[in-house]
């Protein structure tokens, strides 16, 4: 447990010393920020160095919203689902590649927290047996798909690509 504590608390010192609180929160099942404040899910452990390689992806990934996200446009779109996951996703992509040119580290955070979420189970293809709805499977073969490109994540690939086999089949 001590591991936990001090991966928390180095979360912590990261995030202020950009500007940003870092807390954690058990009813969240993905990182999420404000502009101002970054919260992310509790792991079960955070005593790994999986664990360490999410973290710092999660902080890099959300501190890119703090940079670039036009938070007057999020809260705008909050009626309108759609627009808003569209455009969450061209930012995620952008956003990451604007990152990756002032902090390159970030994007190699980035890129290895992916792969460990996959690994995880967190980050997956779709489930056919879940009946998911047309518009999240384009959404999903969408972001799959331009991430894909910007990792260069064969599973990705592959996750875009069983997308399309059930977007083609409808």
């Amino acid at each position: 447990m001590n591991e936990t504590r001090a991966l928390a608390q180095l979360a912590c010192i990261i995030g202020r010393s950009q500007g940003l609180s870092v807390e954690f929160d058990p009813n969240m099942d993905t990182a999420a920020t404000n502009g101002k404040a970054i919260v992310l899910p509790v792991v079960a452990n955070l005593g790994t160095e999986d664990h360490a390689v999410l973290i710092y992806g999660l902080l890099d990934h959300e501190a890119m919203h703090c940079r670039f996200t036009d938070f007057a446009v999020v809260k705008a779109s909050n009626d309108k689902p759609i627009v808003r996951s569209l455009a969450n996703l061209i930012e995620d992509v952008w956003g990451e590649r604007e990152q990756a040119i002032i902090y390159p580290g970030c994007a190699r955070n980035i890129r290895k927290a992916m792969e460990v979420m996959i690994q995880m189970g967190w980050y997956r293809g779709p489930d056919p047996a879940a009946n998911e709805a047309p518009a999240s499977m384009f959404l999903n073969f969408l972001i799959n798909g331009l991430l894909a490109r910007l990792y260069l994540l064969p599973k990705l690939t592959e996750f875009t690509d069983s997308y399309r086999q059930m977007l083609e089949s409808m």
